[in-house]
């Protein structure tokens, strides 16, 4: 769908279809999870146990939205694998942050759907505490 017919359904108040998007934030998810384990796996301490938060907590976000996608068209959705990235942790982390914020927003746009709004509003709340956490972790 092009860019500017999403922002004028917006501006008119229209919705956009409940699996718009879907499969890239669930790609997304699934990206920062491996990201997350990876740099889990070389950390200690408070830092190890809050990449592996934020790993099961992307693992779980994704699995929601491909929930959410079978039960409104009754498929199972594919997500595209997206390749980890080769730099350094505080990069890497800064690029999750700012990937989480654009997720934060998409899923809030879609927190007061009739029928799925519940799921996008917990799923938005998640990306709330992921920013917060991000924020920690570069703050060790």
């Amino acid at each position: 769908m092009d860019e500017q017919v999403k922002i004028w359904q917006r501006v008119k108040g229209e919705t956009l279809p409940v699996t718009e998007g879907l499969p890239a934030l669930a790609a997304g998810a699934l990206a920062r999870a491996a990201l997350y384990s990876t740099l889990a796996r070389q950390m200690q301490g408070p830092t190890r146990s809050i990449l592996q938060q934020l790993q099961e907590d992307e693992q779980r976000c994704a699995r929601c939205m491909k929930g959410l996608y079978r039960m409104v068209t009754g498929n199972r959705m594919q997500p595209a694998a997206v390749p980890l990235s080769g730099e350094n942790t505080e990069t890497a982390l800064r690029k999750c942050y700012g990937q989480t914020l654009k997720a934060l927003a998409a899923l809030e746009s879609r927190a007061y759907d009739p029928e799925y709004g519940p799921v996008f509003a917990h799923l938005a709340a998640k990306k709330r505490e992921h920013c917060c956490a991000l924020s920690e972790l570069l703050g060790f």
